[in-house]
């Protein structure tokens, strides 16, 4: 999955992957697909085990995501440390140019 969403071609513009136990190290495959990823701008992930070095890998990807607006990460077990520094990397994101 991390592959096809960072490969250039990849269409998403929304992802609903809640309920589906990805765990820190979906989470982690996903942030580095965010990295190269310029379509998605919702990415539901509700419900996965996330915790603290998944939401950590999920950050350094968004640090690099222009594109990505919405981010549900609701029923975790990331601890607030870590939704700081990944709420602060939406923060500092530029606003994608296209919307």
């Amino acid at each position: 999955l991390g592959a096809a969403l960072g490969a250039a071609d990849c269409p998403l513009a929304s992802l609903d992957l809640e309920w589906n136990g990805l765990l820190d190290r979906g989470a982690r495959e996903l942030g580095e697909a965010l990295k190269t990823n310029d379509k998605l701008q919702r990415l539901r992930l509700g419900y996965n085990g996330i915790k603290d070095a998944g939401a950590e890998g999920l950050a350094a990807g968004l640090r690099r995501n222009a594109a990505l607006a919405h981010l549900d990460l609701s029923n975790n077990g990331v601890g607030s440390d870590a939704e700081r520094r990944w709420r602060a990397a939406l923060a500092a994101t530029p606003p994608p140019a296209d919307r």
